[in-house]
């Protein structure tokens, strides 16, 4: 199945913010409960510990997306400094009113980042979660290309792969997560019910991002030949491949590239 980039309504600049917060709600809270990048933790604590990592930028964040379980689970002993920067195109400002984020290590930044144009202060390893298939080939090439310009590190999974059996997983079991769980989506918002059980929109949505989000994911061979494309590639230690995942078909497709300084940590 080739890719096909295809038109998404999170990319689109007038979507309603009350329509972007629901359906990055929507993800946040299937994350939150199934924990689905859980199987990444060992690979991405190797790295952090290997570079000292103190600071992680989050890129494309959404509502915080995997990172509310995943501090938890890589913060110990050798990271206890560890810091983590949540960030977006779209700043979600509601959730900077949940308890959740203002007492943890996490922070959201306020003010819009554009992953293909991250400023230069703000310095640390990147990291993207289900959003590296946003990006046409040449803007994923230059997210690339500007890491190893700063000389950062970068991790990438996506959770969607480019077959048929993700496609049918999304269209059977998105409509069902939207109606049982966007009445707990924090901060409440009334609006999200009438676009939810009223007026199916949100449903909708959701289930045609997702689909469009399979056709658009990048395969193992395609992200082996983006590094290609890295000026200075050669500088960098980088892992391309697939973690398995109990809770989704198909597993975690994962990207991971680093300045060289051991063989490989993974």
């Amino acid at each position: 199945m080739g890719r096909l980039h295809l038109f998404e309504f999170e990319d689109q600049t007038w979507l309603p913010g009350v329509i972007r917060d629901g359906m990055t709600g929507i993800l946040n809270i299937i994350e939150e409960k199934a924990k689905l990048y859980i199987a990444i933790v060992p690979c991405l604590r190797s790295v952090l510990r290997e570079l000292k990592c103190e600071i992680i930028v989050d890129l494309c964040s959404g509502s915080g997306g995997p990172w509310k379980y995943l501090i938890d689970c890589l913060v110990d002993s050798e990271t206890s400094s560890l810091e983590v920067l949540l960030s977006d195109k779209f700043p979600s400002f509601n959730i900077l009113e949940l308890d959740a984020f203002q007492a943890s290590k996490l922070e959201f930044l306020p003010y819009p980042v554009d992953a293909t144009q991250v400023p230069k202060e703000l310095k640390g390893f990147r990291t993207l979660f289900g959003s590296f298939h946003h990006f046409r080939p040449e803007e994923a090439v230059g997210i690339l290309q500007d890491v190893v310009k700063c000389g950062e590190g970068i991790a990438l999974f996506e959770m969607t792969r480019r077959n048929w059996l993700s496609i049918m997983y999304i269209f059977l079991l998105a409509p069902i997560s939207v109606l049982l769980y966007i009445p707990f989506i924090k901060p409440f918002r009334w609006p999200r019910l009438i676009l939810t059980y009223l007026i199916p929109l949100l449903p909708f949505m959701l289930v045609f991002d997702g689909i469009v989000s399979c056709l658009r994911t990048y395969s193992l061979e395609e992200l082996q030949m983006m590094v290609k494309q890295v000026r200075g590639n050669n500088l960098y230690n980088w892992e391309i491949g697939m973690k398995k995942c109990k809770r989704f078909p198909g597993g975690i497709t994962y990207l991971i590239g680093y300045p060289k300084t051991t063989t490989s940590i993974l």
